[in-house]
């Protein structure tokens, strides 16, 4: 029994022949470590592979200019905003630049503004189908605004691209809805006639030359705006539909000349082309359209120009048997709306008939001097200079004066009217 005391007390005190022996304690203890540093071991684990995945997931930085061929790819990209288009499914189209990159960005759900000329950014999925850039984004969410534009330019002397508010009268617009449109718009400028090329798109505003318009877009140097989205070119007033009455007149005369009125009348109509005699040739659009009918007034009023909306006094209908066609014979002529000068492409005056042959015009291109003779050249295409006018040789030039032609040498020629601008 003593020595079994023994052997027992060594063991329970942990010992056996001399050797220690665990107790169940201790195996416990380490057990718990073991688990603890697994635990950590597979916390760490985790956290590392989140921020992993969560670093691959990050969308990659690129500008406008390097989206192309970045089809499918997740991007994060910073641009101006031209303006937004809202549709009735609660989605909203923005069109973003940055230089003469640009881009659309289609929020499928979005009820937030973004104004002509905020810096945004914008994180979503790329679409490059050839024809444009896409980015997709989700909400509002993925779009950060970097700043807000403060005020709008109500200028066209702009150094660079700039968020611009202008009032204009349309001198040309295109037909056709949608996804785009081209606008020639002429406002006056401290005493200047300037013009500007107006690249509408996502509006189906209907527009009408003579239309009076504002227009919110990015003003960029040399003459051209951008405009997006619904009010982005609001029309302000509209030329009287008076020129329908002419319309109406000739199309009833065509169909029923029975019909054709005998008494007296007053009728609005724009010059067709500049007058040079007591014979006018009228319209019912101010760039002309398919209707052209002549006019003889009693005497040529040197007050009537190409583009003019006028008013016809007193006018009756008269059958011309030798150029089966219908006159119009007037008392007078009196300009109600003067169109002022028609900015033309070099290219269209060199050879043939022109409809601006004595018209006042707006041309521009370089100066060059040949022998005696000043040339205005652009493209290729050049066109002589006469009168007097303070101009710098070589350099890139707008000039204004009259088309005339010269019989001596069958060309046209421009009769400086004011110093080169």
């Amino acid at each position: 029994m003593f020595i079994r005391g023994i052997h027992l007390k060594r063991y329970l005190s942990g010992f056996d022949d001399g050797q220690p022996r665990m107790s169940a304690m201790s195996a416990f203890r380490i057990s718990e470590a073991r688990v603890r540093a697994v635990v950590i071991i597979f916390s760490v684990t985790g956290v590392l592979l989140l921020t992993l995945m969560a670093y691959l997931a990050q969308p990659d930085e690129l500008a406008l200019g390097e989206l192309e061929g970045s089809d499918g790819r997740k991007v994060r990209t910073k641009g101006t905003v031209v303006g937004q288009y809202f549709n009735e499914h609660g989605s909203s189209i923005i069109m973003i630049v940055d230089g003469n990159a640009s881009a659309e960005v289609f929020i499928e759900r979005s009820s937030e503004n973004y104004g002509t000329g905020d810096v945004i950014s914008a994180t979503g999925e790329v679409l490059d189908d050839g024809y444009g850039i896409t980015i997709t984004v989700q909400s509002d969410r993925g779009i950060d605004v970097v700043r807000r534009a403060s005020t709008l330019n109500t200028r066209t002397d702009v150094k660079v691209a700039e968020a611009s508010l202008l009032n204009g009268t349309i001198v040309y617009a295109s037909s056709g809805f949608g996804s785009g449109r081209e606008l020639e718009v002429v406002m006056e400028e401290e005493g200047r006639t300037m013009f500007i090329d107006v690249d509408l798109i996502r509006s189906d505003c209907d527009l009408r030359s003579g239309d009076i318009v504002r227009m919110e877009g990015l003003m960029y140097p040399g003459g051209r705006m951008i405009c997006f989205g619904e009010g982005s070119v609001e029309v302000l007033s509209r030329p009287e539909p008076a020129t329908s009455a002419l319309l109406s007149v000739i199309e009833g005369a065509a169909l029923s000349p029975s019909d054709l009125p005998g008494g007296k009348m007053d009728l609005k109509a724009y010059i067709r082309y500049e007058p040079s005699s007591r014979t006018i040739y009228v319209s019912d659009e101010p760039a002309g359209s398919l209707i052209s009918i002549k006019v003889l007034l009693p005497e040529r009023n040197p007050l009537i120009h190409m583009g003019d909306l006028v008013e016809l006094h007193n006018t009756t209908f008269r059958w011309d048997a030798e150029q089966v066609r219908y006159t119009l014979l007037a008392e007078s002529a009196e300009v109600i709306s003067p169109h002022g000068p028609w900015r033309v492409d070099l290219s269209n005056l060199e050879y043939g008939v022109s409809p601006y042959e004595g018209a006042m015009v707006l041309i521009e291109g370089y100066i060059v001097r040949e022998g005696d003779a000043v040339f205005v050249v652009d493209d290729g295409a050049k066109l002589e200079m006469r009168g007097t006018g303070e101009y710098v040789e070589g350099e890139r030039s707008e000039v204004r004066g009259r088309i005339r032609m010269d019989p001596e040498g069958n060309a046209f020629y421009l009769e400086a009217c004011e110093d080169v601008q």
